[in-house]
């Protein structure tokens, strides 16, 4: 088990944005977590749990999974030990009963970020299902809110060369779709949109982007994950793309307090585009290099001399700033200092 509890225990405690007082709207609630054991559900479960731990009257937390034992073991791995396991329940409880008879009963939010990132197979098109039968319940629920996490990878990669990626820009249509994650994105959306447009929920589609930190798995091959992974075993850098790539990566805190400004504002946002993201760029070769010395390494190599065009993957996100959302954590070097706290002492498991 790589984790430190203490040092999510620091960052929810530094927090500036971290509420002093409990908003109305989380007094008595209770959120239901699609996805609770993957990394962006890890954060939301997280956040509702020492909510309630500073406020002793709500959020409650409901975590729905596949699978319930390795739910509840990868929830212990990854909380702080202070923390009580949410209640977690299947699938077939949730889908099977009427609202009442199941852990539906009185859900007020549902946060939906169940759609695996890799290891694709038939299985992520369940989630499609899942979604609907999911959203045909809710009629038992008087409209609660509904906030699919998707994703910045609905939108035609490549497009995006040397700018930011606008709210306004149209996502791809499902036949164009590239891969089984980007179709079930984008059918995501739809579901929540048809849904909220006959009222039968309060939705949102959030796009998330980037994210870096603890939590995060460094067994995933994304470009900060594999440095740092590179780093901690003593190993060289290697940029197999165009060095002059471009990317943002945000800090999972910053990321959940923007999640949960969605949750306080859904009304205001609904089915407008909105991004959760950083949109402070940086290069693949300055990211490797930083995280090198990060490390106390300099060795960053770059393999192809022939490099493809440079592509941006860098959100604007005029929407969750006209909110008074700011980047609290996200420099490259808050994001490395938490990590690197979050895996110490074990730091050698990765050598």
């Amino acid at each position: 088990m790589i984790r430190n509890g203490n040092e999510l225990d620091r960052c929810l405690q530094e927090s500036l944005s971290f509420p002093t007082k409990l908003p109305g709207e989380i007094e008595g609630s209770k959120w239901l977590i699609l996805g609770g054991t993957g990394f962006v559900g890890k954060w939301i479960t997280l956040y509702g749990l020492e909510l309630w731990s500073r406020f002793k009257v709500g959020p409650e937390v409901v975590i729905a999974s596949r699978d319930v034992a390795m739910a509840e073991k990868q929830l212990r791995s990854f909380l702080p030990p202070r923390f009580e396991l949410p209640k977690v329940t299947s699938y077939h409880d949730i889908l099977g009963r009427h609202a009442s008879e199941s852990n539906l009963n009185e859900v007020d939010t549902i946060f939906h970020s169940a759609t695996p990132t890799h290891g694709h197979s038939g299985s992520i098109y369940e989630v499609l299902e899942i979604t609907k039968v999911l959203i045909e319940k809710c009629i038992d629920l008087n409209a609660p809110k509904f906030i699919h996490l998707s994703s910045g990878g609905v939108y035609q990669r490549g497009d995006f060369k040397g700018r930011f990626v606008k709210e306004d820009t149209p996502r791809v249509e499902s036949e164009q779709s590239v891969n089984a994650y980007q179709r079930v994105k984008v059918d995501l959306e739809k579901l929540v949109e048809s849904a909220h447009k006959q009222g039968m929920i309060r939705g949102a589609n959030p796009r998330l982007f980037a994210f870096a930190g603890p939590g995060f798995p460094l067994n995933q091959e994304y470009a900060f994950a594999d440095f740092v992974r590179l780093a901690l075993a003593n190993k060289s850098i290697v940029i197999r793309g165009n060095p002059q790539t471009r990317r943002s990566y945000m800090h999972p805190l910053d990321m959940t307090q923007w999640i949960l400004q969605v949750w306080l504002n859904i009304d205001g946002i609904g089915l407008n585009p909105t991004h959760i993201g950083s949109s402070v760029p940086v290069s693949i070769f300055d990211l490797a290099t930083q995280i090198a010395q990060y490390f106390g390494s300099n060795d960053v190599q770059s393999l192809s001399s022939a490099y493809s065009e440079e592509e941006w993957y860098v959100p604007e996100a005029m929407r969750m700033r006209n909110l008074g959302c700011e980047l609290e954590y996200s420099s490259i070097e808050s994001i490395l200092d938490s990590w690197s706290n979050f895996l110490s002492p074990q730091k050698s498991a990765w050598s």
